[in-house]
């Protein structure tokens, strides 16, 4: 399961018909106290009086002394409500983080009686009693099956078939994905009233069935099936949630099968969401309403698509736009609840407080949460393996650059055509002493049979360098997502390049960016790492060994790009520049040099620039302007620098005139912990 950053369900505003929001609901003690409960209602009681105590029990359920009277009052009051204030007691009560644990069974035991209901109100309490089981307070197995007996009856006209009724199927699609579902959905889709509801909700599920496929092609193909169901939701024309979908289906598809995103299809997509956003003025959400905001993003992916179909390498960006596209489903999906924190966080696998979690003693109180579907990425999570592993392969191999190595080669690839097939059932162990790095080994291991790990490390151990083991974890943690403060950065660095050289920088712009994520991904982790003990990096050493040399922060540096950025990045390269370059990452044609110092005393960016920048700049005498300082800073400090601060950019003229843009970063090699600061 994905969990949503929209924001947890008591931030939402919930807006009750006849108060405004939940803030100006009355108390209790404002209709006459406790004592007004002493009497349940009936079908002549005043309905209005009824509504209005309700809404305050349920909302004030945490400062009740008499809970007992109050059970036995709602569950007679619950039946007797009209519709619509039914529909609003349902939304407070079901907010309410003190009242749900208390009613939660009152309350499942109310809604599945009056589901027996064959209109209307048989399907607002479907839903309500759906919500529940959702959240972890009640059995969800009876749920289901009354959910799809009423889908059922609906398509054969015995009983209605609205909008109620279709959500909670495709809230229970989302959560407990399973045949009889889908196959109850599938019914509905004849019921002419609900028709354009349940082709948006099985057209989501078929975008989440692309993300369990393990082949493009397959992906491409199912793609292509929920964008007909997209347009055939918008039959009637009103939807501009199923337009941008419509566009965005059609265009992942296209992607996977090879072809370009067009400026005018991101554009539908913008205009479709803008349409979305304003029809939503005004309104509040209901607990699984589409968020427009989603459709902006959307956008935002298909413009990043159409730039990287101009790349060398598209096989590797299917993998990273599906789990785009499944991350985007499970927020577009997401829902609100209070959920059960003893039964929730097992359930979907949703990250709460561990206090929360395991208390056992006192008042059970629900924990608000946004919530999204199950995403079940078979093929990104397997190709993202892929793409780590390959891309340290290739590290492997471009480390065996002049020498004859065949072996190397053909290990390399083994492993590779292993991967991709998969390993055989029943494979065999490997031996606890392979030549690797203890971390690279175990990313290896659910991946080759243990003959081939063996194998693998016999031949590439002496090419392994110390940092190997640190990037490939780092990387296998953080492929998914690029942090947001790290993408905040990049677009800082690039807007001043852009300003710096804008006319170069259109040209190169692709290039430079894709090298600047990886030069980041390096620094955060460089940054994230402990300076002692296992998790030290190459450079942390103690004292009394002397300062390590720039050779360490070269190889880091070169690895994490390989491993982060997807580009091949070589070490000590001779004839370039007339010299011995540090760093060099070609990128298809052009190729970029990263100039490594280090630095023992307090050098400000601007000394760094002054001293280094020169250097630097003479690799791009015959090729890009836009040269790399990397700086490994020994001089010890009581504290890290912020990622942001650790890179800078600069400009001048050489000698001929020319501008230049220097990009320059510092590592720190001595830091004290955090714990010092104490």
């Amino acid at each position: 399961m994905n969990n949503s950053d929209e924001g947890p369900a008591a931030e939402q505003v919930l807006v009750v018909p006849g108060f405004g929001d939940a803030a100006h609901l009355p108390a209790l003690a404002d209709l006459g106290g406790e004592s007004i409960l002493a009497s349940n209602p009936t079908s002549e009681t005043d309905p209005d009086l009824v509504y209005t105590v309700a809404l305050a029990v349920s909302h004030g359920w945490g400062d009740l002394h008499d809970r007992v009277t109050a059970k036995s009052w709602l569950r007679a009051a619950i039946p007797t409500l009209e519709i619509e204030s039914l529909i609003a007691f349902n939304n407070v009560v079901l907010a309410s983080t003190h009242a749900v644990p208390d009613l939660a069974e009152d309350l499942a035991e109310v809604w599945e009686a009056l589901s027996d209901d064959r209109g209307l109100l048989g399907n607002v309490a479907v839903e309500a009693w759906t919500r529940l089981a959702l959240a972890g307070w009640s059995d969800s197995l009876p749920v289901r099956a009354v959910l799809g007996k009423r889908a059922k009856q609906a398509a054969v006209d015995t009983v209605d078939a609205d909008i109620f009724l279709v959500r909670s199927l495709g809230a229970a699609m989302d959560v407990w994905p399973s045949t009889e579902t889908r196959r109850a959905l599938e019914r509905l889709s004849v019921v002419e009233s609900v028709e354009c509801d349940v082709a948006f909700e099985l057209a989501m599920d078929h975008v989440r069935m692309a993300m369990s496929v393990e082949d493009v092609a397959d992906a491409a193909g199912i793609f292509a099936a929920a964008n007909a169901m997209f347009e055939r939701s918008n039959l009637e024309g009103d939807r501009p949630d199923a337009v941008a979908f419509a566009a965005v289906t059609a265009a992942v598809g296209d992607f996977l099968g090879g072809r370009a995103v067009s400026v005018e299809v991101v554009e539908q997509v913008r205009r479709a969401a803008v349409e979305w956003h304003l029809g939503y003025l005004g309104q509040a959400p209901e607990w699984r309403q589409a968020r427009a905001e989603t459709a902006s993003s959307w956008a935002d992916v298909l413009t990043d698509m159409g730039r990287l179909t101009d790349l060398d390498e598209p096989w590797l960006h299917a993998s990273a736009l599906l789990s785009s596209v499944g991350e985007l489903l499970a927020n577009h999906q997401a829902t609100a609840l209070v959920a059960n924190p003893r039964t929730f966080a097992t359930t979907f696998g949703v990250s709460i407080p561990l206090a929360l979690a395991s208390a056992t003693d006192g008042p059970i109180v629900g924990l608000p949460v946004s919530f999204a579907p199950r995403i079940e990425s078979a093929f990104t999570r397997n190709e993202e393996s892929l793409r780590l592993v390959d891309r340290w392969l290739g590290a492997m191999s471009a480390r065996t650059e002049g020498r004859d190595r065949p072996d190397v080669i053909d290990a390399v690839e083994g492993v590779r055509n292993c991967i991709r097939n998969r390993p055989p059932p029943g494979k065999v162990d490997a031996s606890r002493h392979i030549p690797l790095p203890r971390r690279v080994r175990e990313a290896l291991e659910p991946l080759l049979d243990g003959g081939q790990l063996d194998s693998l490390g016999d031949i590439l151990a002496e090419f392994v360098h110390d940092a190997d083991e640190h990037v490939v974890m780092a990387a296998a943690a953080g492929l998914r997502v690029v942090p947001l403060r790290e993408e905040q950065l990049l677009n800082e660095l690039t807007h001043q390049l852009d300003a710096v050289l804008p006319g170069e920088y259109k040209i190169w712009s692709i290039h430079v960016t894709q090298l600047l994520s990886g030069l980041i991904r390096a620094v955060s982790i460089a940054i994230d790492r402990e300076q002692g003990g296992k998790r030290n990096l190459p450079w942390h050493r103690p004292p009394g060994k002397g300062n390590p040399p720039e050779a360490d922060l070269a190889d880091f540096l070169a690895m994490s790009i390989h491993i982060s950025a997807g580009l091949r990045a070589h070490v000590e390269i001779p004839n370039i520049g007339g010299g011995r370059a540090d760093v060099v990452v070609p990128i298809g044609t052009e190729q970029f040099v990263i100039e490594v110092k280090r630095v023992t005393a307090t050098r400000t960016d601007e000394a760094l620039t002054t001293e280094y920048g020169l250097q630097a700049s003479e690799y791009t005498k015959t090729g890009a302007p836009f040269s790399f300082l990397a700086v490994l800073d020994l001089k010890r400090r009581t504290s890290r620098l912020d990622i942001g601060d650790s890179f800078w950019i600069s400009e001048w003229k050489d000698a001929s005139g020319r501008m230049r843009a220097l990009t320059g970063l510092r590592v720190l090699g001595k830091v004290s912990s955090p714990s010092a600061a104490t």
